[in-house]
């Protein structure tokens, strides 16, 4: 009764906000089906207040209507953690889009779908700012032992079993591919996982500085304002050693 199915590809704002909610629901949601209501039940995990009102409105937008938002305690994180409930027609939405239910370690990953991968720039724009909001690790910067600093962003792991790992090398290469549209630097590695039979692929950008930013500037992160508030004072460094960099630069050939 929405009229979000099937997807209208020319609906290029619906299909953005589609594509950041997917993508973040993929990294940091799950979807189960309860036999009992016979309905599938969506729960999502946001740092702040702001992150849960800004997913509750682009779901409102879309035609949703709020979930039940409850709070976690949390030692590591100044903040709460909010956990926020949906029971019924929303987890069943994006399980049709092709979200998995159940423990995503158990079982093949699945492609990323025809919608995303042949979809607009923007509409995979948004799907990777989804995926970084939930996954992906911050911009930050660390005193190596000659006194420098170097700047860094750590992979985007997610975990398989061994039985799996290649499909979830295939969603990684596909995930590289679309970076790469946006002249973003980055391989697929694997660490192995401190559990047994466990493995982490994911996603490395590399860490020059001019990548760093490039990936900051074109996809940076949705639903998570601590990742972008934190990377955004290392990128802004970045940038002005690059000004200051060019301006010398500039004076020396003056000269």
């Amino acid at each position: 009764s929405l009229g979000l199915l099937p997807l209208k590809l020319n609906n290029i704002n619906t299909l953005s906000i589609i594509a950041r909610l997917f993508g973040f629901i993929y990294t940091n949601g799950n979807i189960t089906y309860h036999k009992g209501d016979k309905t599938y039940v969506m729960q999502v995990y946001l740092g702040t207040e702001y992150d849960a009102e800004v997913f509750q409105r682009d779901l409102k937008q879309i035609g949703f209507k709020n979930g039940k938002i409850s709070y976690t305690e949390t030692v590591q994180q100044v903040d709460n953690g909010r956990t926020i409930t949906y029971q019924g027609i929303v987890g069943c939405f994006f399980k049709a889009l092709g979200i998995p239910s159940g423990k995503k370690t158990t079982q093949t990953t699945s492609a990323i779908p025809d919608w995303i991968l042949n979809g607009s720039k923007v509409i995979k724009r948004e799907f990777l700012a989804g995926i970084q909001g939930g996954d992906g690790c911050k911009i930050r910067f660390n005193k190596i032992e000659s006194g420098y600093y170097n700047y860094v962003c750590a992979a985007t792991f997610m975990t398989t079993s061994g039985e799996h790992k290649d499909s979830l090398y295939s969603w990684m290469n596909q995930l590289q591919s679309l970076f790469s549209q946006f002249d973003i630097d980055c391989k697929v590695v694997e660490q192995k996982s401190k559990e047994d039979d466990r493995f982490q692929v994911g996603v490395k950008m590399a860490d020059t500085q001019a990548n760093l930013i490039q990936y900051y500037e074109h996809i940076g992160y949705r639903y998570c304002t601590t990742k972008m508030q934190q990377s955004g004072i290392t990128v802004d460094y970045l940038k002005s050693k690059e000004r200051v960099f060019a301006e010398r630069k500039a004076r020396v050939l003056q000269d």
